[in-house]
């Protein structure tokens, strides 16, 4: 009968933390109810997946991270990303026209004048990035 001893496996998972980076103690506090529901919808509204996550980072850190954003401005995001495909999409429209006809057909004043066009197009989409980002 061959037995085959157990090989060596090296060590799957999370790798040890040292004993300086361990979290082995406890801080208790207690709070009200009004208190725990404010507590509570702060962890609603934050990026933190633990709640010991959010009170160490306001406690030790004197951070907090929110995840909401305005609901009005994120109306307008919308609206802005919608008018800024439709300008997308004119842009091209004319991109395309002007790429089926020979430029030589066109006046040099007619050029300078789709440039600045393009150049008012490119100012208007970035005021209205900065207005709602």
């Amino acid at each position: 009968m061959n037995v085959n001893p157990k090989k060596e496996r090296p060590q799957k998972g999370r790798p040890p933390l040292s004993e300086q980076d361990k979290r082995t103690n406890k801080v208790v506090f207690r709070v009200t109810k009004k208190e725990k529901e404010y507590l509570a919808d702060m962890f609603k509204e934050s990026i933190y997946t633990k709640e010991s996550e959010m009170f160490r980072d306001i406690l030790l850190n004197k951070k907090y991270k929110v995840k909401v954003l305005d609901p009005e401005k994120t109306e307008e995001r919308l609206l802005v990303i919608h008018e800024a495909k439709s300008i997308g999409n004119n842009f091209n429209q004319l991109v395309k026209k002007l790429n089926a006809k020979n430029t030589a057909y066109f006046s040099t004043s007619e050029k300078n004048s789709v440039v600045e066009q393009i150049k008012l197009i490119q100012m208007i989409l970035y005021k209205m990035y900065k207005a709602t980002f």
